[in-house]
């Protein structure tokens, strides 16, 4: 229902957001047979959604009406609320892993960023059954759970590319985190390096592509430059807005619309971009740590930050589902007196989005992983793994 709501009433049977054209063309060329790039840009997206969208072009035609990729988004948001059931059950038990799973199915944001052709949904299956996988290494010694785990955090990586520091950070504070609980685990420090090295095998296919093609091992995307000036520069206010770009463009010789003649472009775009944003970031700390302030808060609002999104009726269904999830999440906590380990995995990724964000751009959808995890917090109090 919520897939032909918005293709209806919302997107007309088009594209709400600019990413999203990028995500169709590079899939319809992957069906085609065609390069995989997009204005001529070879390294601008993470290959991992336009594979899935690309799939369902190969069954239905490239031709294929956008509703069939939202009802397939559909597919997935379900798929989602099946693992936050997994992961509490795994965590809390059968009744944790139902109020879990009721949650998650009727929480505004998920149903609403499901049908848009975006790669937050796709990313938020893979990232749940890393975590799904993450939990079964802490409880039991199965070597394959670590296998598993870095798999999925390698897909995840696939589809979001700012996802690839997560895995190895997390797994470095929790580990000092043991040693200072003077828990430290030797199978648990094995698991963890497995689970990195498998995770770097998924991405080195495409960082291996990528090195044939510009000369430089890239094991995420070209686009990081653009990203990191988007989120830092004298106009930026938190949100996106790129118009600075085809000036950028035509400085290396290319089209103002972003058409690019060659990779050598593609790379020079990219290391100004990245430079100009550091350089003026270094100029203007204070201003620099004021817009991450603004950036984190507009990831965090309880409301939408969208003009076109900030009506009354809107800002009520998103906001107050937010802050209820929010409060029984933090409530689960202080009842357990227990700082556990999924505990602490929420706690890293919620400040790794913090960290992410006031870097880039912030917006409420860059928050569903934690929003997901936080489903399974709220599910209650008991918690099987201890301190």
């Amino acid at each position: 229902m919520a897939a032909v709501c918005w293709d209806v009433y919302f997107a007309h049977g088009g594209f709400v957001y600019g990413d999203s054209d990028g995500y169709w063309t590079l899939a319809q060329n992957i069906a085609s047979g065609n390069p995989y790039e997009y204005y001529g840009r070879q390294i601008f997206r993470m290959p991992g959604y336009p594979i899935f969208l690309a799939a369902l072009q190969i069954v239905f035609g490239t031709s294929m009406p956008i509703l069939y990729a939202r009802l397939a988004g559909a597919v997935l948001g379900t798929l989602c609320v099946w693992q936050t059931w997994a992961i509490a059950r795994l965590l809390k038990g059968e009744k944790a892993g139902l109020i879990s799973a009721a949650i998650a199915a009727v929480y505004p944001e998920f149903v609403l960023i499901s049908p848009m052709i975006l790669s937050e949904t796709l990313f938020s299956v893979f990232l749940l059954a890393q975590l799904y996988f993450w939990v079964r290494c802490f409880i039991s010694a199965r070597w394959q759970d670590a296998l598993w785990m870095g798999l999925f955090a390698g897909l995840a990586t696939l589809v979001k590319p700012g996802w690839i520091l997560f895995t190895p950070g997390a797994l470095a504070a929790i580990g000092l985190y043991r040693l200072w609980k003077k828990s430290a685990s030797k199978r648990l420090f094995i698991q963890g390096v497995v689970s990195i090295f498998v995770m770097f095998l998924v991405l080195t296919p495409w960082a291996y592509r990528n090195e044939r093609i510009s000369g430089r091992w890239i094991f995420t995307t070209l686009q990081g430059g653009p990203s990191l000036m988007d989120g830092l520069n004298p106009d930026a206010d938190g949100s996106s807005n790129m118009s600075f770009m085809p000036a950028v463009y035509e400085r290396f010789g290319a089209q103002a619309n972003g058409q690019v003649d060659s990779i050598e472009q593609e790379l020079q775009v990219n290391d100004y971009t990245r430079c100009a944003a550091l350089d003026w970031a270094k100029s203007n700390p204070g201003k620099a740590l004021r817009l991450a302030a603004v950036k984190m808060a507009r990831t965090w609002s309880p409301f939408p930050n969208q003009s076109n999104y900030s009506s009354l009726s809107i800002s009520v269904v998103i906001g107050i589902p937010y802050i209820l999830l929010c409060f029984f999440s933090v409530y689960s906590i202080n009842c357990s007196g227990q700082k556990t380990f999924f505990c602490l995995l929420c706690i890293l990724i919620a400040l790794y989005i913090c960290g992410i964000q006031s870097i880039f751009v912030g917006s409420i959808r860059y928050r569903l992983p934690a929003m997901w995890a936080l489903c399974v917090l709220a599910s209650g109090k008991d918690n099987r793994l201890g301190k």
